[in-house]
Formats: C-alpha cells, sequence, structure tokens
C-alpha cells in the first residue's frame, strides 16, 4: 500500500514537471497557443520588427550599422500564411510577416531569447497571429 501510494505521487509530480515543460516549449517557439505568441525561425530565435518600416513597402529603413545589431532574417521558402519578402537594396532577400520586414537581435544568444523587445520604443517581437 506505502509503495503504491509513493508510486502514485512520483508519477503525480512527473506529469506537473512534463505538463510546466510543455506548455514553457510553447510560449518559446510560436506554437499555437489561445494568446498571440512570438514568431520565430526553425532553431527557435525570436524575429523583430521595426517603428520605422512601413508594412508592405518592400523595403527596409535598418541598413548599415542598423543592420549590424538587427540583422534581415533571410528568405528561402517564405510559404505559409502571412509571410513574403522582398529584395533588399543589398542584394538580399528579406522576409516579411504580414507585410512587416524581419529581423533578429544581435543580442539574443540562446532559442527563446527576447532580449530586443521593446528596445528604443521602436524594435518589437513580431507576434503570431
Amino acid at each position: 500500500m506505502v509503495l503504491r501510494d509513493a508510486i502514485r505521487a512520483v508519477a503525480g509530480a512527473l506529469f506537473i514537471l512534463l505538463l510546466g515543460a510543455t506548455i514553457a516549449g510553447c510560449a518559446t517557439t510560436g506554437h499555437a497557443t489561445p494568446t498571440p505568441q512570438a514568431l520565430t525561425d526553425r532553431d527557435g530565435m525570436t524575429l523583430y520588427r521595426y517603428d520605422k518600416d512601413k508594412p508592405g513597402s518592400k523595403s527596409s529603413a535598418c541598413h548599415d550599422g542598423c543592420s549590424a545589431t538587427w540583422p534581415p532574417v533571410p528568405a528561402a521558402n517564405e510559404g505559409g500564411k502571412g509571410f513574403g519578402s522582398f529584395m533588399r537594396s543589398d542584394g538580399r532577400r528579406q522576409l516579411t510577416y504580414r507585410g512587416w520586414p524581419a529581423y533578429y537581435y544581435s543580442g539574443d544568444d540562446t532559442p527563446g531569447d527576447m532580449n530586443g523587445d521593446d528596445i528604443g520604443g521602436e524594435w518589437h517581437v513580431i507576434r503570431r497571429e
């Protein structure tokens, strides 16, 4: 009887740990959940948008030193609802989401980092809608 109760307690704790890990994984990878989540690339790196860009303009307001800190997300096989691309003035193709050019932040080191959100009040995590 005591062994059975111990096994149940351990199984219950394990279930809660696994459920917590699953929920945390969804929050950082952009999987569908009831609230909009951060858009990420295949490796889980967060994508950002810049307020100085104009959605749908097929151009970027981030060049030179700006693009060293905020590298453009390269476009390759950008299929999917809301995704597109455009050719930058430097000849590289950049990914867009809902018309907004997409960028990485050089201060993000690991998947799920969102260190660039709201920098200068102009850079924002792209939320999947």
